[in-house]
């Protein structure tokens, strides 16, 4: 029976067969493995899982971090597809880069409290995670950190969490509900991409950076009235003066939509790949429309476009259903 000062230096595995890896050698006192149990004595000097530790250790069952581990390296446990269970460490206060890419069993994750930085890919296309919990410590969510983890239903990012990178839960397509704390102060673009159940999004009314006015389900940057990132249950206030880039994109289930005469401006890939709209009324009020707003949405039909406003290259490519007066008026518009 090892001591708790000898066993918090130790790591626990379960797998089907002996971890061969150049990390667990160079890093290693002992390593024993018995009847699929291994165990692997870290020197004292060791407080980071390697980058790429235990990367393509597609044999590897279940894992226990221990608690003098401090950082998670990047790649460290990626395309361990088998993995059914990941147990880390109280001391880890950084999960790197595609740390946990690609695991397919595994269908809740525990981070703990000492975690304060979620690496870009930490966690994408964990595709049978239906449940993690952030924890309070956490002030950064990397790039893609959740990308495509298709099982996902519900999200509470914590008032700690101060930016969310590009992408980070684009492609969680089971994702129903999300809120933001109040001290998100950067949000990246396309961070609700292609979440096709997403209807509710909330930031907390003591955040001073961004808000969701009048139950608009969407983020909005409070000081420009822009509106950042929207989902298929949004109602875009009156108080919006621009729609931002990639606020909509890929959202594959927005049906319909009203853009109220506050907009004067439809940002970049606004609502690109928007593939259920049928009919966009653009109001009185807009002078511009970005580059690509309306891109591949595939079955748009009609447009109703003013007088006034300035259309961006290739604002509507890829809208194949446009009816022929659409098209007509769109490129009289171009030609201006």
């Amino acid at each position: 029976m090892l001591s708790e000062e000898k066993s918090s230096s130790v790591i626990y595995y379960e797998a089907y067969g002996k971890i061969e890896s150049e990390w667990v050698e160079k890093n290693s006192l002992s390593h024993d493995f018995t009847s699929g149990k291994g165990r692997i004595v870290l020197k004292k000097s060791v407080r980071k899982i390697g980058n790429y530790a235990f990367s393509d250790c597609s044999w590897l069952i279940s894992v226990i971090i221990p608690d003098s581990v401090t950082k998670i390296g990047d790649h460290a446990f990626e395309y361990c597809i088998f993995m059914e269970k990941i147990i880390i460490g109280n001391s880890v206060e950084k999960i790197g880069e595609s740390a946990f890419l690609q695991y397919f069993d595994i269908e809740s994750v525990v981070i703990p409290d000492s975690v304060k930085q979620i690496g870009n890919d930490a966690f994408s296309d964990r595709r049978s995670l239906t449940s993690v919990k952030i924890p309070c410590s956490v002030t950064k969510i990397g790039s893609n950190a959740f990308l495509n983890c298709t099982g996902l239903l519900s999200l509470s990012i914590p008032d700690s969490v101060t930016e969310i990178k590009s992408y980070a839960f684009a492609g969680c397509k089971s994702l129903e509900n999300i809120k933001l704390g109040k001290n998100v102060k950067k949000i990246g673009e396309n961070i609700f991409c292609d979440c096709l159940s997403l209807d509710y999004i909330r930031v907390s009314e003591f955040n001073g950076k961004y808000d969701s006015r009048d139950d608009c389900m969407a983020v909005i940057e409070t000081a420009t009235n822009t509106l950042v990132a929207g989902c298929k249950g949004t109602v875009i206030p009156n108080s919006v003066k621009k729609i931002g880039k990639c606020a909509f994109s890929a959202c594959k289930t927005l049906a319909s939509l009203k853009i109220p005469n506050s907009v004067t401006e439809i940002g970049q890939e606004a609502f690109s790949r928007c593939d259920c709209l049928t009919l966009v009324e653009i109001p009185d009020s807009v002078k511009k429309i970005g580059s690509r707003a309306f891109s591949f949405c595939k079955h748009l039909s009609f447009v109703i476009i003013p007088d006034s406003v300035e259309i961006g290259e290739d604002a509507f490519i890829g809208c194949d259903d446009l009816s022929e007066e659409s098209k007509i008026r769109i490129r009289e518009m171009q030609e201006k």
